[in-house]
């Protein structure tokens, strides 16, 4: 929780789970916005967490960052959460801090194998 002017003021976290593959993109992605709409707007700060290992993770991405390019973008945060470093994020680091607003891996699972981190 947050306080400022004697306010209490709740900050929420959400993150975002899904498939690799989305057999109804248009219809995920109209939920999605009306979701994220609801959440900027109603809220006083949303910390979004996501991942990026399919189409669901892009189309969250994609849908966080356009509203709120559109309705406001002063009140949450898109955050990119890995298991552990990879060379993708290594050899592009700058690129993807300028499309994701913080990067976090997993220190506790940053040094395990990779197919036990996700578990971890």
């Amino acid at each position: 929780m947050i306080h400022g002017n004697d306010k209490a003021v709740t900050m929420f976290t959400v993150s975002f789970f899904g498939h690799r593959i989305i057999p109804s993109f248009n219809e995920t992605e109209k939920q999605l916005e009306s979701l994220i709409d609801i959440l900027l707007t109603n809220n006083a700060y949303t910390e979004f967490l996501i991942g990026r290992n399919g189409e669901f993770d892009q189309i969250v991405s994609s849908v966080i960052r356009r509203v709120k390019r559109n309705k406001r973008d002063d009140n949450s945060s898109l955050i990119w959460i890995l298991p552990y470093s990879t060379a993708e994020l290594r050899n592009n680091k700058d690129n993807f801090l300028q499309y994701y607003d913080e990067i976090e891996i997993c220190h506790t699972s940053a040094n395990s194998y990779p197919q036990r981190a996700f578990q971890i």
